[in-house]
Order: C-alpha cells, then structure tokens, then sequence
C-alpha cells in the first residue's frame, strides 16, 4: 500500500529534511496588513523576521486555504491509497478543521485521507511526522501509522526561551502592563505546550538561565525519540543549547530548524527552544536520581 504523509508549514521542518522524507507542505498563510503570503513559498523565514522588526504593521497568520488541500489531496490521490495529514494542534489553529474539510470532498475508496491533531506546535508536530515518515518507509500500515501518530501525540513536549516580551504583547498573548513590568525585571519567559495550548512554565530572568532551564525539563524526560533545537533570529544559543544536550542525556541525532511565522509572530527575534519525543520520569525513576 502506497501512503503519503503531509503536513503543514508550521511544523518548521527544513525543506531538505522534507525532501528526503518525501513529505507534502502545505503553506500557512502570512500577513502584513493587505498583503498576504504563502510560507516558503512566497517568503522566507529570514524575509519574514526581517519585516517583523521593521514593518509597522505586526503581522497575522491564518490556516492554509480549503481549496489548497483539496488541490494537494487531489494531486497525491491519483498516486497512492492512503494519505496521512498531520498537523499543528487544533486549538492554535484552524488548519485541522480545513484539512479535514477537504479530506471529506477528496478522500474514496480508492484513497482515505486521515487527519491527525498532535495538539502542538513547529517542530513539535513536525518530529512527530518524522517519526511516522520513517515508519512508514519501513513499512508500517496506514492504520498502525494513524495511531501510532496519536500515540506520539501524547509525549511531544516543548520548551521555548522568549527573549522579549514585545512581540508577546503586540500579538496580545500578554497584556502592556505585563510587558512593561516583565521588561523591567528582564524576564525571558519559558513557553511549554498542555493540553494543545501553549502556556508559560517559568519565568527566569536571564536567557542564560532560561537555557538551563530548558535543558534540565528536556534532561528529565525519558525514552526521548527524537529531538530538535530550534531559533528565531539568532543561532549562538541554539547551538550552545544544543551542544549542552548533546553533551548530557541525549545523544541521538538533535535537529536544527528555525521557527517560522506562526509561532515566531510571537516570540520575536532572539528565542530559542527545544521540542522531543519523550515521556516523564517515573516515580521509582525520580526517587533513584534524588538517591543518587
């Protein structure tokens, strides 16, 4: 049986890795003011970060188009029996709901279409199609992949270090007053995704220590299947980030990828984060480090 995996831009899966990996994008559609655009389509991550910081305008993201899907279903349909569409989580995003729309109008008996929510976000969902690209490739049934994406939907943890709260405020995730006394006491929050939303885990005042952070959380988590670090604007903290888990607990391959506009909107120039694979420690687990 012929599957095809497709995803979304916002899973920031580098277009290389998607190559290789034989997985369909579907662009996410970016906004500055009247104009619009489709991710790495019509503009880059770098182009993207650039008018963040110079445009006037704060921009907007919005889920890829119905008809998009039904063009790209229409198209893999007429190759292979079965398509696995797999996406950001469905309370950041509409980009379920349209793929599922278009997954009625396209999906016969000749090719089911499934969508799956892996209720996260970047690469975050995009280690997630990996990991079902790759099983599939090995030879995986489209029903064992369709669950076996869900079941990697329950262990994809992120952890990002916002450099500064300006963009948090003008994207209205935090209020101005918030903004003001957070700049003031130098905070760089550490974003963390429960329950499909993206929510606040800590607030340390120096990305030195946000870095930390960040690789104690990942540190404590078990079985971690794969990995990724990834960044805004800036690349010297991903890399040290990455070095210094590389250097500790994990020592598969770690990913390097750039945020793109849907969650990089957001978190402005300078933030860097980790996302895996992986499952809490245990109790029994916990006890044995605490004894050691």
């Amino acid at each position: 049986m012929s599957i095809a995996i497709v995803t979304d831009s916002a899973a920031d899966i580098p277009a290389d890795i998607l190559k290789k990996n034989n997985i369909t994008e579907v662009p996410v559609i970016v906004n500055f003011g009247d104009e619009s655009f489709k991710e790495n389509v019509d503009l880059s991550a770098d182009d993207f970060y650039e008018r963040l910081q110079s445009s006037k305008e704060f921009p907007t993201t919005s889920q890829p188009a119905v008809g998009d899907f039904i063009d790209i279903y229409t198209n893999l349909a007429k190759k292979h029996d079965s398509i696995i569409s797999i996406h950001i989580s469905s309370k950041l995003s509409g980009t379920v709901n349209a793929a599922e729309q278009a997954a009625k109008e396209v999906g016969n008996s000749k090719c089911s279409i499934t969508v799956v929510d892996t209720l996260s976000v970047s690469m975050g969902t995009g280690l997630i199609v990996l990991e079902v690209a790759n099983s599939v490739k090995s030879g995986m049934k489209s029903v064992d992949a369709v669950n076996y994406a869900n079941e990697l939907s329950e262990k994809g943890k992120i952890f990002v270090a916002v450099s500064t709260l300006e963009y948090l405020k003008k994207g209205g995730r935090i209020s101005g007053t918030t903004a003001l006394f957070g700049g003031m006491l130098n905070v760089k929050p550490i974003l963390t995704n429960v329950d499909g939303m993206v929510e606040t885990w800590a607030k340390p005042r120096t990305m030195l220590r946000a870095l930390s952070q960040i690789r104690d959380a990942a540190e404590g988590y078990v079985n971690i299947k794969n990995m990724a670090v990834l960044h805004t604007t800036q690349g010297f903290d991903a890399r040290a980030l990455a070095s210094s888990l590389a250097d500790h607990k994990y020592d598969g391959e770690i990913l390097r990828s750039q945020f793109g506009p849907a969650l990089g909107a957001h978190l402005g120039p300078g933030a860097v984060g980790v996302m895996f694979i992986g499952e809490p420690p245990s109790d029994e687990e916990e006890e044995e480090e605490e004894e050691e």
